[in-house]
């Protein structure tokens, strides 16, 4: 698995574990979405 994605995967198990409102979650995985395009090698 690739170091640049634990995060995400963090990311989930932390939301199994503790409810989040469904707009703050959509936020944070937008921010994810775009660390990780900017960060993915061409």
């Amino acid at each position: 698995m690739d170091k640049r994605y634990n995060l995400y995967y963090i990311f989930l198990e932390d939301c199994k574990r503790t409810p989040m409102r469904e707009c703050r979650k959509k936020e944070i995985l937008k921010n994810l979405q775009v660390f990780f395009k900017t960060i993915k090698p061409p």
